[in-house]
């Protein structure tokens, strides 16, 4: 019997995350998956994906009190908690604040505003503080640590990061750094060869996990490859506004990526949904993101038009690796 996904990392939840080559050798199943036109092929759920994914099983919750702001010279960016309705399309997202570049799209035009207005973050990591809950099951809780230099560690809680750390034990291995750097690469560089860094991230070398099948005929493998990633990179590079840029940047070449006003907590917020062909079936993402500064405020997954069948909601820290690791949040 097959288990289904989302029963499975429910079982996952109380784990240590799996490694990022893991989950790299059960997303290359189902692109093989996606790419074949066997009619009694079972089409996925939702895809088995690397860290990002992981992350459903064991990621954060809001509301720890973890006072980060002067012990750990960390600037609160995100403490919304958000909530998410089903996942339906939208209406266009109107342009961003008025000063923003008179862009292409909403994610440009967004892009171009953070990188004329932010400036260079404080500190050399970015917490992630995440709750995850199930259309059934139990929430799943944990906290994750992104430094600058692409280490990468997690924990059930913040209180268990300085355990991580002091035992080097950084799960990464490499992959977020290379995201992050192609995000950075699609700050200023061309976006063409942005796309193909970042669809080749997780790899690691030139031709990447897509060289076998990504052709022209394969969209949708390429679109959930960048998709995928690019998320991935946002979420560890939350902390850091050019690399929030050059996801924008990236997911504006998506032409199958809808972005849609919404108000979360209060804020103004763009939600960005990713269906078919990124997706198999009736399948959508939607991630939900501050609508003047780009940082991820929530996740849905599922059905289009029905309730999702997972929900995340993020806090985002800029912190010093030295004052998680000494216990100072």
């Amino acid at each position: 019997m097959t288990v289904g996904e989302l029963e499975l990392v429910g079982r996952l939840r109380d784990v240590e995350p799996l490694r990022p080559e893991a989950f790299e050798q059960a997303r290359t199943v189902l692109r093989a998956a996606m790419a074949s036109d066997r009619p009694d092929e079972p089409t996925p759920a939702r895809p088995r994906h690397h860290p990002r994914r992981r992350a459903l099983a064991i990621c954060g919750i809001v509301g720890l009190g973890i006072g980060i702001a002067a012990a750990a010279v960390a600037v609160a960016l995100i403490a919304t908690p958000a909530s998410q309705p089903a996942i339906t399309p939208g209406r266009p997202a109107a342009r961003p604040p008025a000063a923003a570049h008179r862009t292409s799209t909403p994610l440009m035009r967004l892009a171009g505003y953070i990188k004329a207005h932010t400036g260079q973050p404080a500190g050399n990591a970015t917490l992630i503080i995440r709750t995850q809950t199930y259309a059934k099951g139990q929430p799943a809780t944990g906290a994750d640590l992104y430094t600058d230099s692409g280490a990468y560690y997690w924990a059930p809680t913040e209180s268990g990061l300085p355990a991580q750390i002091a035992a080097h034990h950084d799960i990464g291995n490499g992959m977020f750094r290379r995201e992050v750097a192609a995000a950075l690469y699609a700050v200023n560089g061309n976006l063409a060869i942005a796309r193909q860094r970042m669809i080749n991230a997780p790899s690691g070398h030139t031709g990447g996990v897509c060289s076998a099948q990504c052709d022209a005929s394969a969209t949708g493998i390429t679109d959930n490859y960048l998709w995928e990633n690019s998320l991935d990179a946002l979420t560890a590079g939350a902390g850091n506004p050019r690399v929030r840029v050059g996801v924008l940047r990236l997911l504006s070449t998506l032409p199958d990526v809808t972005v849609t006003n919404t108000a979360t907590g209060g804020q103004p917020t763009l939600t960005l949904a990713a269906g078919s062909p990124a997706f198999p079936g009736n399948y959508h993402e939607a991630l939900t993101i501050n609508a003047s500064t780009g940082i991820p405020v929530a996740f849905a997954g599922g059905t289009l038009g029905q309730k999702p069948d997972v929900m995340i909601t993020y806090q985002v820290f800029r912190v010093t690796l030295a004052a998680i690791a000494a216990g100072k949040f």
